[in-house]
């Protein structure tokens, strides 16, 4: 009887881990490896969705970006127009080190864009546009209804892009690229993203946009941005 009653306890105890293992709602009921584990490894984006409504000082835009892992287009609408951009996704990546340390690369190449359904104007050069961050990352605690290691903190300490300039030389147009690096102190600045599926080789986060800033000085604009974005990623 003895035997039974510790055999019990031993199963109430492993199945208590277990469940404590499901924290998003596509998280598995059962997993023999730990969440830091599961996030732990080499990821691409395969699916990034982001929606944001702009107000600048009463006027109202919308952007809708989205990249596949082939493709990405940028939607935009302001005072009755759509304005796309199109282009191909080259590389879109994140990786969790097991020690704490995350690097993030996005490298895309705009192809053409097109206004209100018009011809699409095709781009020849200086189209390439690239972004990389890297810094540390962890779990959050449970936060109001957020659970203990539902959420991941990012904390960036560099990131890095690029921008294009343009001179005439010689009656030809002579484009220049120009890296812009930033550099933080860690915990400076941070992300932060809610993990929805966390199984096998995938993952779902997502996260929601809402900032604005007024001021009272005369002539000052209000300005806010809200929306969502959601990503998918599979290693």
């Amino acid at each position: 009887m003895k035997k039974l009653i510790l055999s019990a306890i031993a199963i109430a105890v492993v199945a208590s881990t277990f469940t404590s293992c499901k924290k998003g709602s596509g998280d598995p009921g059962i997993s023999f490896k730990s969440r830091k584990g599961r996030v732990e490894g080499s990821w691409k984006i395969t699916e990034w969705i982001q929606n944001v409504t702009i107000n600048n000082g009463g006027n109202t835009s919308t952007e809708e970006t989205k990249l596949t892992d082939a493709t990405y287009t940028m939607t935009e609408k302001e005072d009755g127009d759509t304005y796309v951009t199109n282009g191909t996704v080259q590389a879109h990546t994140i990786n969790f080190d097991k020690k704490g340390a995350y690097d993030l690369t996005q490298n895309v190449t705009l192809t053409s864009s097109s206004l209100n359904g018009g011809t699409p104007n095709t781009y020849t050069e200086a189209n390439t546009r690239t972004y990389s961050e890297k810094g540390t990352w962890n779990f959050l605690g449970k936060v109001d209804d957020f659970k203990n290691k539902e959420r991941i903190v990012l904390n960036v300490t560099e990131s890095v892009s690029n921008t294009w300039s343009w001179e005439l030389v010689g009656g030809n147009i002579k484009w220049t690229e120009y890296k812009n690096t930033q550099k933080y102190a860690n915990g400076e600045r941070s992300n932060v993203m809610h993990i929805t599926t966390l199984k096998g080789k995938e993952m779902e986060l997502d996260g929601e946009i809402d900032n604005s800033s007024s001021s009272t000085v005369p002539g000052s604009n209000t300005n806010s941005e809200k929306g969502t974005w959601s990503a998918k990623l599979a290693q």
